[in-house]
């Protein structure tokens, strides 16, 4: 049976997608390298990895028996990808946020990527293993490895669900201004206007002269569900160009 493919084939991509798949593709290169590096314990020269910590996993002149495969299969690669993939869902929710994408869907999206992920690396340890522990014409049969999958799987989905929590910060929040139209001015549902830029859109509109849109401002800063959402801030900024009439 060939080796899983690295993506998502018959989903639609989010427009984060390239991104998130080229952050996973390099993961896959980096682990199934680090993986490889152990078919040198069969070849006769000096086999140094480096652990996720730093540390070193050194041996020479011994046989893939006893603590290297106690070593291969405990601990080794687990950090990489839990590190690993939680730095790629990060990555993904805080470009969510930047580019106002929908958090969870693309949060969705790299968890499903890392969990093909996870499945070829750990599918990948077993053909290594067996290949170490043959003699070059016959090899054991692989390693179940479904046990690890699923608990590295529940982890990095447990990862994934406090990052489909995370929401815009205070000072990049967005609002939806729907259906506002007057002579000079129609924002339409597309458009979203940051706390940041609410003194150039108040200024705009008054600036505009048109009276149904500053009069349709004045109705937004006297409704309390509306001013509770643009918060404090704006509010106060609000109440004195009112005022200032």
């Amino acid at each position: 049976m060939g080796k899983e493919v690295l993506g998502l084939p018959g989903c639609t991509p989010t427009p984060l997608y390239a991104r998130t798949n080229k952050a996973v593709h390099e993961i896959d290169s980096k682990l199934t390298g680090l993986i490889h590096k152990w078919h040198h314990l069969n070849a006769g020269v000096p086999m140094r990895i480096e652990k996720y910590d730093g540390s070193m996993i050194s041996y020479e002149g011994i046989a893939y028996k006893g603590s290297p495969v106690t070593v291969f299969w405990n601990g080794f690669i687990e950090p990489y990808l839990e590190n690993y993939s939680l730095e790629v869902l990060k990555q993904t929710s805080a470009l969510a946020i930047e580019c106002q994408f929908p958090v969870a869907e693309s949060v969705d999206e790299a968890q499903s990527l890392l969990m093909v992920l996870i499945r070829r690396i750990y599918n990948e340890m077993a053909e290594v293993d067996s290949i170490l522990k043959g003699n070059g014409f016959e090899f054991p049969k692989k390693v179940d490895v479904s046990g690890k999958i699923l608990g590295m799987s529940e982890l990095i989905c447990q990862h994934a669900a406090i990052e489909r929590m995370k929401k815009p910060s205070s000072g990049n929040l967005t609002y939806n201004i729907e259906n506002i139209k007057g002579n000079n001015i129609q924002l339409g549902s597309n458009n979203k206007i940051s706390s940041t830029n609410f003194q150039w859109f108040i200024n705009e509109i008054y600036a505009s002269g048109d009276i149904e849109a500053i009069a349709i401002l004045k109705n937004l800063l006297i409704n309390k569900t509306a001013s509770r959402i643009i918060g404090a801030e704006a509010s106060d900024f609000l109440t004195v160009l009112m005022g200032s009439e």
